[in-house]
């Protein structure tokens, strides 16, 4: 038994090692356990295809800082011999100052060309040679993307390395220089995507599957790439998503509700969570040769098919057709339509459950402001008289302490209107309750109409009514008093020929309890009475 078959798999960490990955992943929102297993599969790739990974934040004003931070993955180490971060710290120089003196200049002069594009024409990808910890120097080849803003300003580089020096020196190692060929077209492919997947947001999720399909289409070479949900209940694929190569024809539209039962079989294969490879339409199996016309009638000549599978219950599938020629897709191709897969599968299952947990924060925040109306509506209901719909009492009392409360800290004046409809004991006995309710709602319109923004008025019970005129002294609060009477004997309110009411006012002195204040304004009330009503009187002072 070899070594790696007596060996376990090291346990990797999330994200092939690279902490700023981690990171990227945690700003864009996207942290999600399936996404830490796919990054831990495209580090597993990655680690055996000798493929080293290093991505840094840009600082665009000075790009070739030797102290910027880059961080460089455990990979990325080892393909120079080193163990850890002390031994090659995360920062540019790490890199630049193990140049080879005839490639320093024109590497680090490409790398920052690429960064400094913002059309992002110029790419990054360079052979050079670097100094191992043996003091060997070998020859890599780098490779990078970069995240832009909108502007183009460049964000943040990624990318990879590989040792390519026996392919330098022997030219005759041709299927190894192949291999890493390919193992570099899947690298770069998987970054895209891994940036795609980055960058994606819930909230326009179609656009970013789309630019995954357009990633994963190219890299298979392929016509079309697709996305299929499914319904289980009713039976049936749905395409949600479709990209197609330049002059391909999309048959979105035409793919809405395609019964299970048109490609037989299939929905079978998919719930034991196998792939469905079509090399040619005359090796279909039997069970779908019923399906040949379907698949003739959108060109397809070959395609391959994968379901996006989460926590064992099948979501869907996705695609890629060939209609130019019948072919075989490679291990690679597989390979790579499978994180796929799985990456797709993560995001839709994100969907859902974003959708889910949306639809009950909204159902929740219905909830929660009918219960602010009815909250609302309760505290208005206690401190509202029922009847005129004025302040009641307790409101007015509570206006009371607040405003005492005030006063302490900044003086102010404050005066206290009490007032009480005449004869009102009349009007109940002669013409009813009804009668009187009648004209407690108009007066308190009247009031209300009269008295001015700042000032408080409530029913203070029975017949008797209280204004609290804020920072009003005794002359101002006499002419509101007397304005509200004039207004009040303007009030007609058939069959009464007329009304009247009778004020006491009072000023609150420095300090003085409101209680008094309200005494003293109860017994001028009390003297307007007795001198003959519809009378404002002014409180003496104790």
């Amino acid at each position: 038994m070899g070594k790696e078959e007596r060996d376990p798999l090291p346990d990797f960490r999330p994200c092939t090692e690279t902490p700023a990955y981690r990171q990227w992943l945690r700003d864009s929102g996207h942290v999600q356990t399936s996404f830490c297993v796919d990054a831990q599969r495209l580090g597993l790739y990655c680690r055996y295809a000798g493929v080293g990974l290093w991505d840094m934040s840009v600082v665009e004003e000075d790009p070739l800082n030797p102290d910027n931070v880059f961080f460089w993955s455990e990979s990325f180490r080892r393909l120079l011999g080193f163990e850890n971060e002390e031994e090659f710290p995360n920062r540019l120089d790490s890199w630049a100052s193990r140049l080879h003196p005839a490639d320093r200049n024109y590497t680090l002069g490409a790398f920052e060309k690429h960064l400094l594009d913002r059309e992002n024409k110029t790419p990054y990808d360079l052979k050079y040679r670097l100094k191992c910890r043996d003091g060997h120097y070998r020859w890599f080849r780098a490779t990078g993307n970069t995240l832009r803003g909108t502007d183009g300003r460049p964000l943040r580089v990624a990318g990879s390395l590989i040792d390519i020096h026996e392919s330098t020196l022997n030219q005759q190692a041709v299927r190894k220089a192949e291999v890493l060929k390919e193992f570099n077209r899947f690298h770069d492919a998987s970054a895209r995507l891994a940036t795609a997947n980055a960058r994606l947001r819930l909230e326009q999720i179609d656009e970013g599957l789309h630019e995954c399909l357009g990633i994963l289409g190219e890299f298979m070479d392929a016509d079309r790439a697709y996305l299929f949900s499914n319904n289980l209940e009713e039976r049936y694929w749905t395409n949600t998503h479709e990209w197609c190569a330049p002059g391909v024809q999309g048959y979105r539209e035409e793919l809405q509700h395609v019964p299970f039962d048109s490609l037989p079989g299939l929905i079978h294969r998919f719930d034991q969570g196998q792939p469905f490879v079509v090399t040619s339409l005359n090796e279909l199996p039997p069970a779908m040769t019923g399906s040949r016309e379907h698949l003739a009638m959108q060109g397809i000549r070959s395609m391959i098919l994968h379901p996006l599978v989460t926590d064992g219950e099948l979501l869907g599938f996705v695609g890629f057709d060939d209609i130019e020629e019948e072919r075989d897709f490679s291990t690679t191709e597989r390979a790579m339509l499978s994180l796929a897969a799985e990456n797709f599968a993560a995001t839709l299952a994100r969907q859902r459950q974003y959708q889910q947990e949306k639809q009950a924060r909204d159902e929740l925040e219905i909830v929660n402001q009918r219960l602010r109306e009815v909250l609302e509506e309760v505290q208005r209901l206690a401190r509202t008289d029922p009847l005129t719909g004025l302040s009641n009492r307790r409101w007015m009392q509570e206006c009371l302490a607040r405003e005492a409360a005030r006063r302490q800290r900044t003086p102010t004046p404050l005066s206290i209107i009490l007032m009480d409809v005449d004869h009102f004991k009349m009007i109940n006995d002669r013409f009813g309750h009804d009668m009187g309710d009648k004209v407690l709602r108009r007066l308190a319109d009247t009031f209300r109409e009269t008295v001015r923004c700042k000032d408080v008025i409530a029913r203070w019970g029975g017949e008797e009514f209280m204004v609290m005129a804020v920072d009003t002294d005794l002359q101002e609060a006499k002419k509101l008093a007397e304005r509200l009477r004039d207004e009040v004997s303007r009030l007609r309110v058939p069959p009464l020929e007329q009304l009247s009411i009778s004020l006491g006012v009072a000023e609150a002195g420095l300090n003085e309890d409101l209680n008094r204040i309200i005494i003293r304004a109860d017994r001028a009330l009390y003297q307007a009475k007795s001198e003959g009503r519809n009378l404002t009187i002014i409180a003496a002072p104790d």
